[in-house]
C-alpha cells in the first residue's frame, strides 16, 4: 500500500485501549519481550509515559506502516517514523492530563519506541528482502547513538545508556512470530467527534 503514514494513525491500524489486550504475560510472546524492554528503560525513572501502553500502540501502528508500505528498501521513512511515534505519544500524554509541560514525545522514549519496533519486525519468522533491507539500514541508524561522542561523554548518558542493552536482549530471544501486520482500523464506535470531523 502507498503511503500508509498519511492514514490517521487509528483508521490504519486501531490502537489497544488497555495493557489487557496484549499478551505481556506469556514469557514466550512477543508483547513480553517488548514489555522487557520497556521496563529495561523505566528503571532509568525518566520515562514521562504513565505506563507502557502508548510505547507499545505506537510501536505496534509503525511496523505495521512499514510492513504494508511499497518499495521500503527504497524508502526513507525516518520523519514519517518520528512523526507517527509523536502523534500517539503526545495523544496519550495530553489525555492523562500529566502536569509537566512538553510538546514532543522526549528522545530517550522515542529510541525506545524505535527499538520495539525494529523487534517487532525482526523476530517475524518469514521476511521479505525488502523489509530485511530495510531493517538493516534501520539498524545502523539505532546503532548510531554510540558513535555519538558528544552524548556518549555527556551528563544526559546515563539517562540512555540502558539503549545500549536492548539489542542483545532482542538478539538472544529465542522465539520468532507470525503476527497479523495487516491494517486493521479501530471500531468506528470508538471514533470521537475530532476524529469524525478531522480524518473520516
Amino acid at each position: 500500500m502507498k503511503e500508509p503514514f498519511a492514514w490517521y494513525h487509528n483508521l490504519y491500524y486501531g490502537e489497544k485501549r488497555s495493557l489487557r489486550d496484549f499478551d505481556t504475560k506469556n514469557p514466550k510472546s512477543l508483547d513480553c519481550l517488548l514489555k522487557k524492554l520497556f521496563m529495561k528503560a523505566k528503571r532509568t525513572g525518566k520515562l514521562k509515559m504513565k505506563n507502557s501502553l502508548p510505547a507499545f500502540n505506537a510501536a505496534y501502528y509503525v511496523a505495521v506502516c512499514l510492513a504494508n508500505t511499497e518499495g521500503i528498501d527504497e524508502a526513507n521513512l525516518d520523519d514519517e517514523i518520528d512523526a507517527a511515534i509523536n502523534t500517539i505519544w503526545m495523544e496519550d500524554y495530553v489525555k492523562h492530563q500529566h502536569r509537566a509541560s512538553i510538546d514532543r514525545c522526549p528522545y530517550v522514549e522515542r529510541m525506545l519506541i524505535k527499538w520495539m519496533i525494529y523487534a517487532i519486525l525482526r523476530l517475524q519468522r518469514d521476511h521479505n528482502e525488502e523489509i530485511d533491507e530495510f531493517l538493516e539500514t534501520y539498524r545502523e541508524k539505532l546503532d548510531s547513538i554510540t558513535d555519538d561522542e558528544d552524548l556518549v561523554n555527556s551528563e544526559e548518558w546515563d539517562d540512555y545508556s540502558f539503549l545500549l542493552e536492548l539489542p542483545a536482549m532482542i538478539e538472544q530471544w529465542e522465539y520468532r512470530y507470525c503476527t497479523d501486520l495487516r491494517p486493521h482500523a479501530e471500531h468506528p464506535c470508538h471514533y470521537d467527534a475530532a476524529i469524525w470531523d478531522n480524518n473520516v
